[in-house]
């Protein structure tokens, strides 16, 4: 039986988990850059440089969640929008190439999703809307900010 009010409590619990676990996601993101022997450019930065916006677009995302059913707000949209371009331009400020910006969006849709595989593994009594939701949520932050991050370098 599918339970809107349910859902979105369980969504709500799910994205207060990836809010605490953020450290953790965005330590995962560093490491993964800077194993990949592709990637030389961001795993050279400092922390606060590496990070720039995506703490920023990690709050959007975890807001997604926790709004839906409904929909993200014009200045929500907006603002995660403008978070996703500005990190692009700053990526490509600091010598970038647009292969290694892409591949970086790559390996931090992974590091979010290897949170929530793990949230729902423990919580096996999870709603069938709980993780399409988050998924979806996962991958319009992604795929916009690939999307923004290429129409600045280009």
């Amino acid at each position: 039986m599918h339970n809107p009010q349910e859902a979105a409590r369980q969504l709500l619990a799910l994205a207060l988990q990836l809010t605490a676990r953020r450290d953790a996601t965005l330590q995962a993101w560093r490491t993964a850059v800077q194993s990949d022997p592709t990637l030389t450019t961001a795993s050279a930065l400092p922390r606060s440089q590496f990070n720039d916006r995506i703490p920023g677009l990690l709050d959007a995302f975890e807001a997604r969640v926790r709004a839906w059913p409904r929909r993200e707000s014009a200045a929500s949209g907006a603002r995660r929008k403008d978070d996703a371009a500005s990190h692009g331009l700053q990526r490509w400020q600091q010598g970038c190439h647009l292969r290694e910006v892409t591949r970086e969006w790559g390996h931090l849709q992974l590091c979010p999703a290897d949170e929530r595989t793990d949230y729902f593994l423990a919580h096996v009594d999870l709603g069938p809307a709980v993780m399409p939701a988050a998924w979806r949520a996962l991958a319009e932050m992604c795929g916009q900010g690939v999307s923004e991050s290429a129409r600045q370098y280009l």
